[in-house]
Formats: C-alpha cells, structure tokens, sequence
C-alpha cells in the first residue's frame, strides 16, 4: 500500500512506519496460524487428489510423468505466495492486534493444532470416513450445537460451496484453454454449479466431522471463546482473509490441473 507524501519529512517517515508495522503484524499473524504447515497438509491432500484424478481420467499416461506434473503443481513456496497475497490484501486495513491477542495464547495455540493434526488425520481416507460416520450417528450435544454456531457465522458451508464450484469451473477451463474439450462459458458454468446441491452435502459432512476432530480437546466452554471471537469484526476479517487466500490458491491449482491433463490427454492421442 502506498501513501501520498506530504509536506514534511516526519510525515512520510511516519507513513513508512505504519506500513512497516501493517506488514510485520501480517507475518507474525502466518506464523501463528502456521499457514506453512496448512499449506504443507494441503500439498499431500493433492498429490493424492492428483492421483486419483490420473488413474480416472488418464488411464493409459506414463503415471511417473503425471505425479512429477502434479508435484510440480503442488509447489508450496509458490502455494504460500498466493495465499499470503490474499490474506494479506483482505487484513492490510484491518487492526490486526486482536487477532493476534487471541492466537497467540494457549488456547490460541490449541486451536491451530487441532486444525492441523486433523488435516494430517484426514490424510488417510478411512479415518475421514470414521469421522464422518460418527458425527452423522451423534445425537444432537453441547459440542456440536457449539461447532454449529461456529460454522454459522463464519458461513462455512457457502464459502467452501463457492470455493469448490469455481475450482471445478476452473479445471474445466483448464481443459478447454488445453484444447481436450470445447466448452463455451455458460457451458463450463452450467457444468460445475451442476454440482451444487451435492456439493453442499458434503461440505456440510465434511465440516462437522473435522471440526469435531479438530476441536476434539477443547471443552465447549473454549469453543464458545471461539465462537465468540469468530463473531467480532476482527474474526470475520480473518475469516475471509483465509478464504480469499486459499480460494485463490484452489482456482490456480484447478486451472493447472485441467492444463495438465488437457496436454497429457493430447498425448495419449496421438
């Protein structure tokens, strides 16, 4: 962010400051959210998703080839940029220091752990599923009425939708700009909001089974702390902070994708 420079010395100087300050807040807040190992999980996540995606769609490629394409992909330092840049863009006006009073405490710390330790946990398909089927056989509690209020308002059941709708628009791009489909526009959105309602049923699976795995050693007293922060302006600044960055993060990486496949496709062709 620039400042206009005015009239004397002190007041660019102090504007220097102030922008140095917005920056070394936004560092110290990645480091407590230790958005580098997210960015590490997310990285295994796709090379697994990679796979699965060769093995459907590119039966007959070289499957060495494909997983160093994927893994090239899947490249963290270039993950970590994009997602910064938008983190960083959407807290760049935000008062950034009850974010950071709040993560950086034990029971900030707590928290970024668990989200951790479940991504790593959901790393391997039967546990999700486990997951999964133990939320879904709970009678309503406590514990999960709290996770409720959290995914409430935070709106995270639409933001996930969303963020998985236009990474599929994305990878059908990434097919048509790579000459595997021909595809209109409207097409390639008709196709992936087709799958909206499905879509949102797992997401909503999904989200009350991690956050359930993720939150599993707070006491419900320290999830409605959660909550409670989650609903203050600096919560919501936050929280879509998160997802400007890693959507932006999942469209690049659709897109690729679909590029991907699309070349390798031709390939095989010919």
């Amino acid at each position: 962010m620039r400042r206009v420079l005015v009239y004397v010395v002190i007041a660019v100087f102090g504007a220097g400051i102030a922008i140095a300050e917005g920056r070394e807040d936004t560092r110290r807040l990645i480091g407590l959210l230790r958005l580098s190992d997210v960015i590490h999980v997310m990285r295994q996540e796709g090379l697994i998703f990679g796979a699965e995606l060769g093995q459907g769609m590119l039966p007959e490629a070289d499957s060495a080839q494909w997983a160093a394409r994927v893994s090239d992909l899947y490249d963290t330092g270039k993950m970590e940029q994009v997602v910064e840049a938008g983190f960083s863009e959407v807290l760049q006006n935000v008062d950034q220091a009850k974010i950071i009073a709040f993560y950086d405490t034990d029971l900030g710390r707590r928290i970024v752990s668990g989200e951790i330790t479940a991504r790593e946990a959901f790393l391997d398909k039967p546990t999700e599923d486990a997951a999964r089927a133990r939320v879904s056989h709970r009678t309503a509690n406590a514990r999960l009425t709290q996770i409720g209020q959290f995914i409430e308002i935070n709106d995270l059941v639409e933001y996930n939708v969303a963020g998985a709708l236009n990474a599929n628009y994305m990878f059908y791009r990434g097919l048509t700009q790579g000459g595997m489909i021909q595809m209109s526009d409207a097409e390639i959105l008709a196709e992936a909001w087709a799958e909206e309602d499905a879509t949102r049923e797992d997401s909503i699976s999904w989200l009350y089974a991690y956050l359930d795995e993720a939150y599993a050693e707070l006491s419900v007293e320290e999830l409605k702390t959660l909550t409670d922060f989650a609903a203050t302006p600096e919560g919501q600044a936050l929280n879509r902070a998160l997802f400007q960055g890693f959507d932006r993060m999942y469209a690049q990486l659709s897109l690729g994708l679909g590029l991907a496949i699309a070349s390798l496709g031709q390939y095989e062709e010919l």
